[in-house]
């Protein structure tokens, strides 16, 4: 999570008053900065300013990359951010081997590695840790928005121009979830050479990446490739069944995304106070909460909305059957719990009766399964209560 000295979160205090005084005004502002192009608040742009999109950990072990990729008609190649933190690099005592199973990081919609900083801080020294921001999000977002946000990572121009090149090959259709699970499932199998397992923590969109990942692999001698899987805050089963009025609202997003951008704009009325945030968070009332309330936010602004509409419109979740398929795939879950969910106990993106649904679909079909909730936590379950979640985790894997 950000951490702020105190002139600085004293100055973002005064903002966000500034921000409250605004939104008294009513909508006339939001139509004309809308009409000129000017898609933040003054407050919003001394957010992007101030705070970093990534954090230490992510900018010290990642790197953009560019990895080959067969079977896609548009491309060959691709460059994304990765982090990579082999355990001996961080702890030069670890007695992690190549038998031990990579720690597998995945992010959902609109997230980004840096999510995952407790997690990785926690777990790096004790497992090989690898992960990659998606295609448009986190250090793997278009160009133009690296340059208007601020971050920690440094790349060369080259490598920039790479990543640009890369996202502006891809299409609507390359944004299908099955596309995005195919480019991961390539860029690990380049990497590891078939030669690893792993375990797979996903987090909201990420669980049913990480679900569609496990029926791509194949057995090797007889092993299997996934040992573990977590899955934090999963969105619902599948097929997806949106009502008629969303629906028709994307659509038309779709065609007209700068429509999307004024609904974000109203979204996020109100600053670190806006739905936009509460939809994330669980409120505190302290000056933590003021650190998660700014973290959220600016993971929020951090989006482009193009490319947000494009995961959304190629979303592809998970069906009951294929979760049995990948499940049934992961190293004995039939007499061991090698499966945990975790949800937050006010999940109001992904409510705890969608993990309630997954964990009885496996129950009923004699998968071991972990349920755990977490209280005091929403969606944003990794800044909300990161102690009990890394204590569940660390329990979960026996380390």
């Amino acid at each position: 999570m950000i951490q702020f000295e105190q002139g600085q979160l004293d100055q973002l205090k005064k903002l966000q008053e500034q921000t409250d005084d605004e939104s008294q005004l009513g909508q006339f502002n939001l139509l004309k900065r809308f009409y000129t192009n000017d898609l933040y608040s003054d407050f919003e742009k001394e957010v992007l300013n101030l705070i970093p999109n990534d954090c230490p950990i992510v900018a010290k072990y990642s790197k953009l990359e560019t990895f080959p990729i067969v079977n896609h008609t548009r491309f060959d190649s691709i460059t994304l951010n990765v982090l990579n933190i082999p355990a001996k690099s961080s702890q030069p005592t670890s007695t992690v081997t190549s038998s031990t199973p990579v720690l597998l990081f995945v992010h959902g919609l609109g997230g980004q590695l840096s999510q995952f900083e407790l997690l990785i801080e926690a777990f790096k020294g004790m497992f090989d840790i690898f992960g990659v921001d998606l295609p448009g999000f986190g250090n793997s977002k278009p160009v133009v928005d690296n340059n208007n946000f601020n971050k920690l990572s440094n790349y060369s121009d080259d490598d920039l121009n790479k990543l640009q090149e890369s996202l502006d090959k891809l299409t609507w259709e390359d944004y299908q979830t099955d596309c995005i699970v195919d480019v991961l499932y390539q860029i690990l199998e380049y990497k590891f050479q078939g030669t690893r397992s792993f375990i797979i923590i996903g987090h909201s969109m990420g669980t049913h990446i990480s679900l569609k990942l496990i029926n791509k692999f194949k057995k090797k001698d007889d092993e299997d490739k996934v040992e573990s899987l977590i899955l934090l805050a999963p969105a619902k089963l599948g097929p997806l069944k949106l009502p008629l009025g969303t629906r028709m609202f994307l659509n038309t997003c779709n065609y007209t995304p700068r429509l999307f951008d004024f609904y974000r704009l109203l979204d996020r009325k109100g600053g670190i106070y806006s739905k936009s945030v509460n939809s994330y968070i669980y409120s505190n009332d302290n000056d933590d909460d003021l650190m998660k309330r700014f973290t959220q936010l600016r993971w929020n602004l951090d989006t482009n909305s193009t490319i947000f509409l494009r995961y959304v419109y190629g979303f592809k979740p998970i069906t009951s059957k294929e979760l049995i398929e990948s499940c049934n795939k992961i190293s004995n879950c039939e007499t061991k719990s090698k499966i945990m969910i975790v949800c937050g106990n006010d999940d109001k993106i992904t409510p705890l009766k969608y993990s309630q649904v997954i964990y009885n679909e496996l129950k009923q079909n004699e998968i071991k399964v972990k349920l755990e909730c977490i209280n005091n936590a929403n969606h944003s379950l990794f800044i909300d209560n990161p102690n009990d979640l890394k204590q569940i985790i660390f329990e979960f894997l026996q380390v």
